[in-house]
């Protein structure tokens, strides 16, 4: 036999398996994989090469646990990430699925981002390319009221030319159908002897309501706590103040900011709201699950009136300021509006929801105070977007003891604002 000739055939064949080797050794520390068998041949120069080793696909995802599952609590939900990754030098076909410890979760996917491969599977690009993944944001809701529930997710792959069965004992991830950002929503009874008591909507006795599934106006009645996702960081709690049956206008449980002044250029009430509302689009503009709101104060109607002056807080009849059209995430209240909800000037007239978590709240009968002071000075109130024409240089605010007044304008060291938001169903 030549030398030369089997000296290079006997180096490209341990070369060969020490990449097959180097390779398995970095998916076994990479992580859990699935994977599956598969065998490669080619022939070039009369030279005969047989590759045999494993496919794998990837999860990955920090909420998961090393076992690619994670438990929710009773009468929770959440939203996770995950990514589809092939780790493979060549293309492969793959699919994805859960397996659930009980039957009352649902598992479905949002499509802000990717969906998931179908259930025969989807072609991944190889590794390394721009069609090497996919990502995911996927919605969990476990409807127990008593037990936890572990949802465990799982890939099957194969050539990318292969039948790729979906496992029998496996659960599909379909689309979520409605507003995923919704977390939660709980009935409102602030009668603290109720079986079903729910003022804040951390209270072990809420009662849960799905009535934002219902795209019929007034679904949800005024009150109902929504907790928000408003963004993929921030979950906030809000109530309803207006269901109008495709959207819902809610309202911030605590004040979104603090300490500033409905217009801090001087006592004057005809420029409206300035100072106030753009620091509260400011501190909004990202809550990009959050509905864009397009008005015109002075032009756009809020609970049949478009006034922006009030002389009393039922007596809204002449546009003390007009503003030009504006865009954001959130505005403040109306006098308008929170007189439909039972505001007056007679102190706790207003829900008890609306003066909540200002400072000395509990003093009225609330339940949660803010004496978190800022520069030393406290929030007991909160401004509307309405100016009070009664007293020039002032706007309509809500107290911490549930009145709807006035107080002047340049005021700082007790105002702040509520965040109102518009959300689908």
């Amino acid at each position: 036999m030549n030398f030369k000739y089997w000296l290079k055939k006997t180096v490209n064949i341990k070369t060969n398996y020490l990449i097959i080797i180097i390779v398995a050794a970095i998916l076994i520390i990479g992580g859990c994989f699935s994977y599956a068998v598969f065998t490669v041949s080619s022939e070039s120069k009369g030279a005969l090469n047989i590759v045999t080793g494993n496919l794998y696909s990837h999860i990955e995802s920090i909420d998961l646990d090393k076992d690619k599952s994670i438990t929710v609590e009773p009468n929770d939900s959440v939203i996770i990430t995950l990514k589809l990754l092939n780790v493979n030098g060549i293309e492969v076909k793959a699919n994805m699925y859960y397996t659930a410890s009980s039957s009352t979760v649902d598992v479905n996917y949002l499509d802000k981002m990717d969906a998931p491969p179908s259930r025969n599977g989807d072609i991944l690009g190889t590794n390394g390319s721009n069609r090497d993944s996919k990502e995911m944001d996927i919605k969990i809701t476990n409807h127990d009221a008593s037990h936890p529930v572990t949802v465990t997710f799982g890939s099957n792959v194969g050539l990318k030319n292969s039948n790729l069965d979906f496992p029998v004992d496996k659960r599909e991830i379909v689309k979520f159908n409605g507003n995923p950002y919704i977390m939660k929503a709980y009935n409102y009874n602030d009668d603290n002897t109720a079986g079903n008591y729910c003022l804040t909507g951390d209270e072990d006795t809420c009662e849960k309501t799905e009535c934002y599934k219902d795209k019929s106006a007034n679904a949800c009645s005024f009150g109902t706590v929504i907790k928000y996702r408003v963004n993929d960081e921030e979950e906030k709690v809000f109530y309803v103040i207006e269901d109008h049956g495709d959207t819902i206008t809610l309202q911030q449980r605590e004040n979104t900011i603090n300490n500033i002044e409905w217009y801090a250029e001087g006592n004057d009430n005809t420029k409206g709201p300035l100072t106030v509302l753009s620091k509260l689009e400011e501190e909004t503009k990202k809550w990009d699950n959050v509905l864009d709101q397009v008005y015109t104060m002075g032009t756009t109607t809020f609970k049949d009136i478009a006034f922006t002056g009030c002389a009393a807080y039922n007596t809204c009849s002449s546009n003390a300021y007009t503003l030009e059209e504006r865009t954001g995430k959130a505005r403040m209240i109306t006098a308008q509006e929170a007189a439909a909800l039972n505001c007056t000037d007679i102190q706790n007239s207003c829900p008890k929801w609306m003066s909540n978590y200002l400072y000395l709240s509990t003093n009225h009968g609330g339940t949660v105070d803010d004496n978190t002071p800022i520069n030393g000075k406290y929030n007991q109130n909160y401004w509307t977007m309405s100016s009070f024409t009664t007293i020039p240089g002032s706007a309509m605010n809500i107290t911490n003891s549930g009145i709807l007044t006035g107080a002047n304008g340049l005021t700082t060291d007790v105002a702040g604002a509520r965040a109102v938001i518009e959300i689908s169903k």
